[in-house]
This record gives structure tokens, sequence and C-alpha cells, in this order.
């Protein structure tokens, strides 16, 4: 019998109990003699050493008889016998399997989930079924049902996203094996937000990571994310099991085992040992996950209430703010709102650009909006008429003057659509800021010179969505002149961040269009290779919030390592230097780096600190280091860098030791 079930569930020798309570033991007869009285004293006293008390039982029952007394051996032999104790415990104090329990073991023992309208392809297997009753009993159950409620805040939002993507909708699961939807969840690996990304998978995927905001941790940016790379690992490797084994280890741990073992069935791979033990872990539960998921009803957890769906608004505001500021001015409590943006880092609005768009309830959006606009009348007093030129955004308006978008939406009452060209609005009277340039503006160059002694060369930057009779007919030229131009089909459509090559007649008013300096431009051979690669990173989440920056090649520079110095994938640095695969390193040679436009965190928001990213990292003692340095330089508590290393409030520290962060 296990030591907790005599306890009644209470388990470890130092268990006590007090007079008046159910004993662990029926005393059926007390016996007579030394030993039968030294035990009626010990049941007699206030606090009883459950230890002690079982030893001796155990000793009568097994321990030979020693000694002379008469009464010593009466008492030793009716324990032996039975007749004075009886080491069964009571009724109410024995443990017995819960309703839920036996009713999980019946489903999984003796009825067949169903696996109809799944569209992954599903085992039931030993493994598989493991899994699930480890989810549908036990500790398990409560793990389960926990992570189950907390997926009616995305479910909603998360399953449309993946249907737009042309996944099966049962791969939200993914999400709960990965985080429990947590956007907060790190793991000891160093992978953050709910669908666990590190830093460079993230930003291959388009999740910006810098000072302000983490997007590995935005549900909804993250699951776009996420969604990509696992269509990406089922196109390549073709089953499902091998793409969340792929998600969990990398590409490069299945490739390796297909290619050896000459198979890409999961479950052969599996029985071979070739798959790493823990991505063969992980999909099997991810399965398992799903079928019990689809499941709710056969397992009971149809009674789990889920928490309420989340469905905000995102608002455009200045940036520099505290979440805590705005909070109280809307009137809603400020972890309410840093729960709805979980991605800002330090609960400040990032100084980007343009403002920031931050997610509120809809019940809020009014009231914030008015509030965004009263700053922006507090601040400018003063306003003058503008006249939006051809080819212009609102958030390019916004950028010159220093405002807000969605400010100037409600300045001046207009719709959010883009605005024609000609209109007249109202800005802040102040010296606008210079136009700003994309961060990969494509001209594409057709290898053809042109002589237009009475014309003016100029390029404009495709912003939005124009057609080229559009442009054609705005600049006064014919559709198939500016596509030999530009080495254009004129009946495909123009992709934004292209840069369109013009020859305008002289007395053309340049005023009127937005245009832009040639330098600053990337070309490419139109219809080359390189030229696809780097329209493809321009379509793509990755090419968003970069601004170039010039990098001079030193000695012993590689691509590899200038990637890393900057924080940018290897590709987007191709895609900017022309589209290349291979770049030449000549020292001395200036290249392109596409990297982050955000500004560094300065005064409160630079004190603020961040969230935790390096839960499990370790850390070696270097020489003039102390725990307090330590625990400032990672961001983490003192008392939980101690208790995670087990060092008490007089230890030290040596230098060469490891630290485990918490």
């Amino acid at each position: 019998m296990a030591f907790s079930q005599v306890y009644g569930g209470r388990s470890g020798y130092g268990t006590s109990w007090s007079p008046g309570t159910n004993y662990p033991f029926r005393i059926s007869r007390w016996p007579t003699g030394k030993c039968g009285r030294w035990l009626r004293r010990q049941s007699e006293r206030p606090v009883v050493d459950m230890a002690l008390l079982t030893l001796t039982i155990i000793l009568a029952q097994f321990a030979p008889l020693s000694g002379d007394d008469p009464s010593q051996r009466f008492c030793m032999g009716a324990c032996s016998e039975g007749q004075g104790f009886s080491h069964l415990a009571p009724a109410d104090l024995t443990t017995r399997p819960t309703p839920h329990d036996s009713v999980a073991v019946a489903s999984t023992k003796n009825v067949r989930p169903n696996l109809k309208n799944l569209r992954v392809d599903i085992v039931l297997n030993e493994t598989v079924l493991g899994h699930i009753r480890k989810f549908t009993q036990g500790r398990g159950r409560y793990t389960f049902a926990g992570w189950y409620a907390r997926m009616g805040r995305y479910e909603v939002m998360m399953r449309s996203i993946l249907e737009g993507h042309g996944l099966p909708p049962e791969i939200i699961y993914i999400c709960m094996i990965e985080s429990g939807f947590s956007p907060d969840a790190v793991s000891r690996a160093g992978a953050v937000g709910p669908w666990q990304f590190m830093p460079d998978a993230g930003r291959v995927y388009g999740l910006r990571h810098d000072d302000w905001v983490d997007e590995r941790r935005d549900p909804v940016k993250a699951t776009h994310a996420a969604a990509k790379l696992l269509k990406d690992l089922h196109r390549r490797f073709g089953t499902w099991p091998l793409a969340f084994a792929a998600y969990n280890a990398g590409p490069g741990a299945i490739i390796g085992p297909i290619r050896r073992n000459g198979t890409n069935d999961f479950w052969r791979l599996v029985e071979l040992g070739a798959i790493p033990r823990g991505a063969a872990w992980y999909a099997s539960r991810a399965m398992a996950a799903m079928v019990v998921g689809h499941n709710i009803e056969l397992y009971e957890f149809d009674k789990v209430r889920k928490s309420a769906t989340i469905d905000p608004v995102r608002v455009d505001v200045p940036g520099g703010i505290d979440l805590a500021a705005i909070a109280k001015k809307i009137g809603m409590k400020h972890r309410q709102l840093s729960d709805l943006n979980p991605e800002l880092r330090r609960g400040f609005t990032p100084t980007y650009p343009g403002g920031y768009a931050l997610n509120v309830p809809r019940s809020k959006v009014k009231r914030l909006m008015d509030k965004v606009v009263e700053l922006e009348k507090r601040k400018t007093r003063v306003y003058q008429p503008y006249t939006v030129r051809f080819g212009e955004r609102l958030s390019d308006i916004a950028y010159r003057f220093q405002i807000t978008r969605s400010t100037l939406v409600a300045l001046n009452n207009i719709s959010t659509q883009e605005p024609s060209a000609g209109l007249e609005i109202m800005v802040p009277r102040r010296a606008p800021r210079a136009d700003r340039m994309p961060k990969l503006s494509v001209l594409q160059d057709p290898k053809l010179k042109f002589n237009y002694p009475s014309r003016q060369l100029a390029y404009f930057p495709v912003r939005r969505h124009l057609s080229l009779v559009e442009i054609a007919a705005f600049f006064d030229v014919s559709t198939g002149m500016l596509a030999m131009w530009n080495g254009l089909d004129p009946n495909l459509p123009v992709q934004r961040g292209m840069v369109l090559r013009l020859y305008l007649k002289k007395g053309f008013d340049r005023s009127r269009a937005l245009l832009v300096n040639p330098s600053s431009l990337t070309k490419v051979e139109a219809g080359s290779p390189g030229a696809q690669a780097t329209l493809r990173f321009l379509r793509s989440s990755r090419s968003k919030n970069r601004t170039i920056k010039l990098h001079t090649i030193k000695r012993g520079d590689n691509l590899r390592k200038i990637a890393r110095k900057y924080k940018v994938d290897r590709d987007a640095i191709r895609a900017v230097n022309g589209g290349k695969k291979r770049i030449r390193m000549v020292v001395g040679k200036t290249i392109r780096i596409p990297v982050s436009d955000a500004s560094r965190p300065r005064g409160k928001a630079a004190k603020r600190r961040p969230k935790v990213e390096i839960r499990g990292k370790r850390y070696t003692v270097k020489k003039g280091d102390t725990l307090s340095k330590i625990a400032r330089k990672f961001g983490v508590k003192l008392k939980a860098l101690r208790k995670k290393n087990r060092i008490d409030k007089r230890g030290r520290i040596r230098v060469g030791q490891d630290l485990v962060m918490p």
C-alpha cells in the first residue's frame, strides 16, 4: 500500500495527527505489557509522531522477538498475528480514483476517439494513446483543462489566421503544446511567445525584436509567422508529423535521418531511433492534444468554461507614452491594457516614425482617439493647409509633420482611405521633415539607354496600390512607354516598393507628385533571379520597419559576421544589395544593411526593466562579479537567482562557477 494511501493522501514521514481525528490505523485491542502501555501513551499525546509510530508497528510485525519480558513477547506476537493492530486504512482516508479519472480511463481504453474531419493524419498507436491518457488523467487533466480554458481568448483569431493560410484548424493545438497560449512564455533555450520563436527564426518570418517591442509575444503577428513556417515545413517534408518534429528541432535535425534511412515515414523513423527523442515526443504529444481537442465531449472537457474572446482594435498613438498613463486616461486597469499589448517590452509605446498602433478594447476606442487628438491640440495650436501629392499616403504626411495617422484623420474628419492627389487638408504649422524613404526601394534596370533631350528624368516610388494606367495618365505619358522604360509587363499590376523611371515633359510641375532621389535606390536587372528574390523580400513582412545603413567591409568580415552584428538575416542583406547570392567581400567596399528603424529608449523608458528572456540560460562567473551585479545585468530578482542556484544568504560565488538564470 502506498504511503500516501495510508495517510489519506498526505505524504511524508513528518506527518502527524491530533487527538480526535481519524487515526491512520484502526486499533481493535490494545496489547498488554510495556509495549502496549507505551503505544497507548504515544496515542494520547497532543501531537503524535507518525514516523515513529509507523516504525514501531513495522518492527512489531517483522522484527525478530527479543528480550525476556513476557509482555513484550505478547505485544510482538499480537502485532505479528494481527490481534492488536489492523493495518487497513479507514474508509474515509483511503484514496480512490475520481469519477473524471475513471471516465478518462474508460474512454482511452474502451472507446476509440473520433478522428473524422481531422485534416492531420494521426495514427492512434500506443505512443499517442499514452499522451492522451496523460492529458485525461491525474494532474495532466488539470493542466489540459487550464490550457483549454485559456485557448478561448485567442481561438477565433488563430483559427481564422490558420485557415487563411490554408492550414488545418487543429494546428492551433501546436500553440497549446508550445506555451499553453501564454504570450509571455519563455523556454530554457530562449524561445519566446505563444508559438515559441527563437530570435533568428522570428526575424526570418518578419517578427520585430528591438529595445521597444518583441513581436514574438504578439498573438496575431506570431500566429501569422507560425502559419508561414509550418506551411513551409509541410511543403518541404510532405507530412504533418515530420513538419511538427522539424518545428521543434529544426529542419536540419529531420533532413539527416530521412536521407540516411531512405524513408519519410515518421513512425518508422521513430522506431529506428533516427529522429531526436525530444522532437518525436513533441510531435506525438501535439497529435494527442489534437485528438483530445477534437473529442472534447468524450473526455468531458466540454464543461470547462473558456476565457472570454478578446477582439481589440488598433489605434495609432504617439510614441514614448507609458501604458499606465494611457490606461488611466481611458478608464481601464493597467494590467488589462498590458495584457492586450504583450509585445511591449518596457510598457511604453515605441518612438517609431508615425507613432504606434496600440491594441485597446472596442469600447475604449473613441475615448482614446479623443485623448490623442486633445494631446495633439495642446502641443499644436496653429494649423496650415497642405495639398496631397500624387502617390502620397496619410502615413507619409503624418511622418513629415510629426503627428499620428489617426490624429490626422480626426483633425480633418476624413475617411481612413488614402486621399486622392490635390486634396487640401489641415496639418500642424511646423517645418516638415524630409520625405521618409522606404526601407527598400527597387529600381528595375532594363539595360536600355534612352535619349530624350526635351524631357527630364524622375523617379516615382510606388507606395500604394496603383496601376500603370493611373500612373501614366497622371504623368501624361503612354502606358507602353512607361512599361518599356522599366522593363515591365503592362498587363501586370505594379508592386509596392518598386520605383519607376519616368521621362517627364519639361513643363511638368514636379511638386505635384512624390518623387525620390535615385542615390538611395537598389538597382536590379529586370527579369533576373536577383530581381525576383529582391521583390519577394520586398513583399514579405521582413522588409517592414527597416532603414538602410551603410557598412564598410573590413579585413576578416564575412556575410555571417555582418548579419550577426546588425541582427539581420543574410537573405535580407542580399536582397538590398541587388539580390545576388554571393556578395564579394572586398576590403573598403560599402554594402547596404537593412537595420531596424527604432530609436533607443530614453528617460523613464530606458530605466524601465524589459521583460525577461533569459530563463534557463547559463552565465559563468567572472572576476569582480557579485550576485547583485549579475541579477541587475540580466534583469532578474536577487532572491530568485539565489533560489534557482541554491545559494543561501551567506553563500559566496567563485570565479568560473556556472549560474542558471531563473
